[in-house]
């Protein structure tokens, strides 16, 4: 039986034998005319690949290098269109600081249904706050806080103001800027600009303000830390509150800023706090390093170098809850392409340190790394094995393959929703947990949501998760009253609020 390998050859030689003869035998060039015109392109380039390689090489190495020019050109184009933005925003951000305000406005209010519950949705966006903190966003990265009938904000590039809560009644309104010392202290260049360095959480205690951040340790060196200041309305003073020697060089492979963690909770009179792992992966599960972990910190204590480990092996945790009755945290994490997860800590009481399996265990997979191709040097590290519990590692209430970007998380009354006719009894716990995601990404698995969640008293079963698409990224997330949550946003605009119909 003839092979296609001979019956190609056969093929070509009788092809070329035929063109030759009408050519130069008989002067005839229609049969090359004819072949030109009904060959496929396909066809061609087998022809020049066998027939005329070097032809074929050569026309694929111009080819190449054209490409390789137009790609320099079109790299330098986009550095420029980058600093001009970074300058654009560095402007918008002055702008707000001789205003000494900044302004909301109104743009969308709309019901929103989920299972038979009605709630208003509104947005409000910000022509100031657009420098984004992540590659995804569309306008700036915002976290925020109550304290009594004020709401506080933080930007990622380091601003605050605040405003009375009941002006989210109005169309527009704005909010106060608060002077702060925050450029005295933290000096690289980065955390001012469209990076993914920046402040990654504020938190409200004892009438202080504490700040999560990317701190620069020495030059190229990174940790996520804490600074606090007296809670004052006319000017912010900030001071170190934990700032841990250790750092990861960002020339280290695969660093990763925005893999920082930066959540911060009270419990007690103390303060839980994750860290990120940077993507130093091994960190994770190092007990002798700060990376990949949630810690517990005393405010009491002036050396800001203490700590106490109460979980390791974390990727990113993005949203912290404590619930002091129970003694438990609520944690949610971002995994790598899939694999976010809902982590459960029961032991926060006692000196038992949970682990949760990162880098070994996940139901991701590696950016860039198929699982396919499990001898690639970042699975020798780092396996994701597909369980936790076989490892010695504790399972994720919940997983989400695919990922939905999960963030904040908060607990609400149990009347805000009713999930699938549950009874709202009082031995349930009933959260909403925010999420971030692209554009390109499926909405139907939640991303660009805000996810309502019952679980059961115990912390071991979830009863109900439902979901609500908003196109927007949800950063942060807050608890205003029973009937009203508000969450700051970073697609096109900066604050959503859900009130309950």
């Amino acid at each position: 039986m003839i092979n296609k390998k001979t019956l190609l050859i056969f093929s070509i030689i009788f092809i070329l034998s035929y063109i030759i003869f009408n050519f130069l035998v008989i002067g005839n060039d229609r049969p090359l005319n004819f072949l030109k015109k009904n060959f496929s392109n396909e066809t061609k380039q087998t022809i020049k690949r066998y027939i005329f390689p070097y032809s074929y090489i050569d026309e694929n190495l111009n080819t190449i290098k054209a490409l390789r020019s137009e790609l320099k050109s079109v790299q330098k184009s986009l550095k420029n269109i980058n600093a001009t933005l970074d300058q654009n925003n560095i402007i918008l951000n002055e702008m707000s600081e001789i205003l000494g305000f900044t302004e909301f406005m109104r743009y969308q209010k709309k019901t929103v249904n989920v299972n038979k519950n009605d709630f208003i949705f509104t947005k409000f966006e910000n022509y100031y706050l657009k420098v984004r903190k992540a590659g995804a966003a569309g306008s700036g990265a915002i976290y925020a806080e109550k304290f009594d009938n004020k709401i506080i904000l933080a930007s990622g590039d380091g601003n605050f103001y605040f405003f009375e809560k009941e002006l989210l009644n109005n169309k527009n309104f704005k909010a106060i800027k608060l002077k702060s010392n925050i450029k005295e202290i933290i000096k690289y260049k980065d955390f001012y600009i469209n990076s993914k360095y920046g402040i990654k959480d504020l938190f409200l205690m004892n009438d202080k303000i504490y700040i999560s951040f990317i701190n620069q340790i020495n030059k190229n060196c990174f940790n996520t830390s804490i600074m606090v200041a007296e809670l004052n309305f006319k000017k912010l003073v900030f001071k170190s509150f934990f700032s841990p020697d250790e750092c990861i060089d960002s020339n280290t492979p695969w660093f990763q800023p925005h893999s920082s963690g930066g959540r911060m909770f009270q419990f007690e009179d103390k303060i839980i706090f994750s860290t990120g792992e940077f993507l130093n992966r091994a960190k994770a599960q190092d007990e002798k390093s700060v990376f990949g972990k949630i810690l517990i910190l005393n405010p009491n204590f002036t050396n800001d170098k203490v700590y106490k480990i109460i979980s390791l092996g974390h990727r990113n945790v993005q949203g912290l809850y404590v619930d002091a009755e129970n003694s438990t945290i609520i944690s949610t994490e971002h995994g790598p392409q899939g694999g976010d997860e809902i982590n459960i800590n029961k032991n926060l009481s006692s000196n038992i340190i949970n682990n949760y399996g990162w880098p070994v265990s996940s139901y991701g997979e590696h950016y860039g790394f198929p699982k396919s191709d499990p001898s690639a040097d970042v699975y020798k590290i780092a396996p994701l094995h597909k369980s936790h519990k076989k490892y010695g590692f504790i399972e994720p209430i919940k997983y989400f393959v695919p990922s939905i970007g999960i963030s904040q998380i908060v607990k609400v009354d149990n009347n805000f929703i009713n999930h699938n006719g549950l009874d709202n009894q009082l031995d349930t716990n009933n959260f909403i947990i925010g999420a971030l995601g692209k554009k390109d990404r499926q909405l139907s698995v939640g991303t660009m949501s805000f996810h309502f969640f019952k679980i059961n008293k115990e912390y071991s079963k979830i009863l109900n998760h439902e979901f609500i698409n908003i196109d927007e990224r949800v950063r942060d997330v807050i608890v205003i009253d029973e009937d009203q949550v508000l969450f700051t946003l970073e697609s096109a605009s900066t604050l959503g609020i859900l009130t309950k119909k």
